[in-house]
């Protein structure tokens, strides 16, 4: 038994397995921190974008953290596939797991999508700093946010 371990790695077949599976997670890695970098500077660009065109705050901040979501788990799809998994089966259970919370959540998501339909089309016009037109408090909107 020994005999046979020592065998097999000190012949070629240890390196026949090992090296295509350490370039494809070389590879992997260099897909994930390029896809990453791209994402940051993609996302930075859409914000400034945004920016640029003086859109809500609240709107700018939403649109960029879902926009980074999607696009790092791209990149992290596409440095699995690198790897050699299967990332057809990955992607069916994400959309049945999305189907699953979408159908339970399904009045709140309503709720949410109707407060982001409001902040893009800018039917309120509070801003950041803003005292919200029905307050009588002596308060001020510090930020938006879906949490």
């Amino acid at each position: 038994m020994f005999r046979q371990v020592t065998d097999f790695f000190t012949s070629d077949r240890l390196a026949a397995l090992v090296v295509p599976f350490l370039v494809n997670a070389v590879a992997a890695a260099m897909i994930y921190v390029i896809g990453k970098w791209i994402t940051v500077r993609l996302v930075r660009l859409i914000d400034r974008l945004m920016a640029a065109r003086h859109a809500d705050l609240a709107l700018r901040g939403f649109i960029t953290a879902v926009l980074s979501t999607v696009f790092t788990i791209i990149v992290i799809l596409a440095a699995v596939q690198q790897l050699g998994l299967n990332v057809t089966s990955m992607l069916a259970v994400l959309g049945a797991a999305g189907l699953a919370v979408g159908l339970a959540l399904k009045d709140s998501l309503s709720n949410f999508a109707a407060g982001v339909m409001l902040i893009f089309f800018a039917l309120f016009m509070w801003a950041i700093g803003s005292k919200p037109p029905a307050c009588q408090a002596k308060s001020r909107a510090s930020r938006f946010s879906t949490r």
